[in-house]
């Protein structure tokens, strides 16, 4: 199971974020599930197939074709229904209102004083309900009145004085809106057998009735985005949506412990926050023996047992994110020198922009105990990387993999002034790296560059020996130009020239690389990923210097900045 939890920022509430859930639309319920398991008895000549191929060709039919393909009898029905109800919105539009009323009268049609054991509810005659496969909950305008929803019984039925279907359902809120809520966590629970995930995309107050439809559902992911747990408009207030907060979110915890594989906790940032506000659990957690990707962002704790819980010392967490600058999450982590056995990937983004943050949090770790650490991905959101850090780094001497970055992350900008002279000397030390990257990394150049000086023509070495410059040249070679046409094909030139020049930079600086490190296999270094030949062991015995450098090989021709590339590299599961 994989549980998402964020809060987005005040600073960024404007815009509705990505659904994380599905990733890309979910494939239909095959037809046998769909059906549940009747035998098919149309004569279409679509059932004559196998079913594993049904939707193989469904796709290829048209939304209006579905509307006439479910008029032919029951089977054909059920299939088309499996397409067009594979991924629902419920709202407090009349259309969502119409389909959980629908879902509620087909759990009631065959036994109105609805059972909740397993063996009922297999017994239970449904027909739309299997086809939902994805849910999501975006509640809004209109808002519902007790007009609107007279006209549908069965959701009314969870109205006060009514009988409900599921007598385990509380009926704490009577307005309008709480009957809807709990007549759609019954649904959650008996109407959906199918249902693959959830995703929670509504401001509306989660309630504990809702919550434990949550956790009685068939989904396999749940996802929370945008959700409401109080206003937060004062400190009391705050104080309240952070108790209320790690309240559900503990509870959650509890009731997947067992089968959790992946956890992201994104919070919400806010310098007026101080610890006494921070978040803890109240009991003890269970342990996670499944849990194998772990991220916390924003999430400002006031004391060490949300750490404790998901990183005690059965831990078997492979991928740890943390974005969580406080001084309570650097003291916790000297404690805790394992994270897995295998080799593992640990992202630790806590450094802030202040100078002496940067050195009271840095000064720390170099009472921490790395050997076990192979991999490392390390982001100033300062311009320049301090010579502390560095030192610091340089003593995990079991690194393979070191990516290190600094200023801004994103756009045109690149405000990292990198210097390989400092790099090359402060990380000499890390004798077996493997991997090297530097992203957003820039260059100043010294007294200019004759590429930049427009009045002076370019010499031949540097651009015609370049294949890409001889092609333009052929190709307009001895043509009559128009005055835009030649400033245009001096313009390629230049960048084209330009582009070479910088490949041969790179490739210089990533040779002094590969003469400092003796078993570095692949740098990326000025956007150009970048690998290292060397001599094969039978024709270059191994010694203190590793094997001698033959080539360096540029993988690609253009400069290419793809953050994803490095990620997959390195093995992080964001």
């Amino acid at each position: 199971m994989t549980w998402t939890l964020e809060r987005p920022d005040r600073d960024h509430i404007s815009t509705r974020s990505m659904k994380a859930f599905p990733p890309k639309p979910f494939r239909p319920v095959s037809f046998d599930r769909a059906n549940q398991g009747k035998p098919c008895k149309s004569e279409f000549p679509l059932f004559r197939l196998p079913i594993e191929l049904f939707h193989h060709v469904t796709p290829h039919i048209s939304l209006h074709d579905l509307e006439t393909l479910a008029f032919i009898d029951r089977d054909c029905r059920q299939l088309a229904r499996s397409i067009q109800f594979s991924s629902v919105t419920f709202s407090f539009s009349d259309a969502s209102l119409g389909l959980l009323d629908t879902l509620l009268a087909e759990i009631s049609s065959l036994h109105p004083f609805h059972q909740t054991s397993p063996s009922a509810s297999s017994s239970l005659s449904y027909t739309l309900g299997p086809c939902i496969r994805h849910v999501t909950v975006d509640l809004g305008p209109p808002l519902l009145d007790d007009s609107r929803l007279a006209r549908f019984p069965h959701i009314t039925a969870f109205g006060p004085g009514s009988t409900s279907i599921d007598d385990s359902c509380q009926r704490t809120q009577l307005s309008p809106q709480g009957i809807y809520l709990a007549a759609l966590a019954n649904a959650f629970v008996h109407a959906m057998p199918n249902l693959q995930s959830i995703d929670w995309e509504c401001r509306v107050l989660l309630s504990l009735d809702m919550l434990d439809a949550l956790f009685r559902s068939p989904a396999h992911q749940v996802n929370f985005t945008h959700v409401e747990w109080m206003s937060g408009e004062d400190d009391e207030r705050s104080r309240r949506e952070n108790l209320m907060e790690v309240d559900i979110v503990e509870e959650m915890l509890s009731s997947t412990a067992l089968t959790l594989t992946r956890f992201s906790w994104k919070g919400r940032r806010s310098s007026s926050r101080n610890l006494s506000q921070g978040y803890l659990f109240k009991k003890d957690t269970p342990l996670f023996p499944s849990l194998r990707a772990l991220t916390l962002q924003g999430v400002l704790m006031a004391d060490e047992s949300i750490l404790d819980a998901f990183l005690s010392n059965r831990t078997r967490v492979q991928s740890l994110a943390l974005d969580c600058p406080d001084r309570l999450t650097a003291s916790f982590l000297k404690s805790r020198g394992y994270i897995s056995r295998e080799p593992p990937t640990f992202l630790f983004r806590c450094f802030t922009t202040s100078p002496t943050r940067i050195h009271r949090i840095s000064t720390s770790p170099h009472h921490l105990n790395f050997h076990n650490l192979t991999s490392l991905h390390l982001v100033w959101q300062s311009t320049y990387l301090p010579e502390e850090s560095l030192q610091i780094i340089s003593t995990i001497s079991s690194l393979r993999r070191l990516w290190l970055s600094a200023g801004t992350q994103g756009g045109w900008c690149h405000d990292w002034e990198i210097d390989h002279d400092l790099l090359l000397d402060a990380l000499e030390p890390l004798q077996f790296l493997e991997t090297l990257a530097f992203s957003r990394d820039s260059y100043r150049i010294d007294n200019g560059h004759r590429l930049l000086d427009t009045t002076r023509p370019l010499s031949s070495s540097s651009s015609s020996s370049s294949q890409s410059v001889q092609n333009v040249i052929g190709g307009l070679l001895g043509q009559a130009m128009m005055v835009d046409q030649a400033w245009a094909l001096q313009c390629k030139l230049r960048s084209a020239a330009w582009e070479r020049w910088h490949r041969g930079q790179m490739a210089l600086i990533v040779r002094e690389y590969a003469m400092r490190f003796p078993f570095l296999e692949w740098c990326y270094v000025g956007q150009l990923p970048i690998s290292i030949e060397r001599e094969s062991e039978e024709v270059h015995t191994k010694n203190g210097t590793g094997y001698g450098v033959t080539r360096i090989v540029l993988e690609t021709a253009f400069r290419t900045e793809d953050v994803k590339m490095l990620q997959r590299r390195w093995g992080f599961c964001s």
